[in-house]
């Protein structure tokens, strides 16, 4: 379920959603990360984007191309296309540093990582594209 604040009031906006954990708000839709998938949430329509991830997301981050940064907790890293293509990466399985709740620096395009096992954050570089 997702909820919304309205005037002061707590109230359902997105029901039948088991397992949500990672939302994104723009003014065009709302993303939601639920279980292996990230559906989108326009005009009342729910639409699927993607289930091609291994493990259950946990977050969601924007990026200036219109794809977007989806961790999974056990240690995995996504990126998704403005399309819905997934590709993995990051894998910190091996290690065992679990990750999730990143956060991401649009001006330094910079990817911060808790890594919760690890007891540390980690910070990625990533390469933005002029497509």
């Amino acid at each position: 379920i997702v909820f919304r604040l309205v005037r002061g009031r707590i109230e359902t906006y997105a029901a039948g959603i088991p397992d949500v954990n990672g939302l994104y708000a723009s003014d065009q839709a709302l993303l939601i990360g639920a279980r292996r998938k990230v559906l989108q949430l326009r005009e009342g329509k729910l639409t699927e984007i993607t289930s091609d991830f291994e493990a259950g997301i946990d977050g969601l981050e924007m990026l200036p191309d219109g794809g977007y940064i989806a961790p999974a907790w056990v240690g995995l890293i996504y990126h998704v296309s403005a399309r819905g293509v997934v590709t993995e990466l990051l894998d910190s399985r091996s290690p065992q540093m679990n990750t999730a709740d990143i956060d991401y620096d649009a001006a330094t395009h910079t990817l911060y990582v808790p890594t919760f096992l690890a007891n540390s954050v980690r910070a990625y570089a990533l390469r933005v594209s002029n497509k």
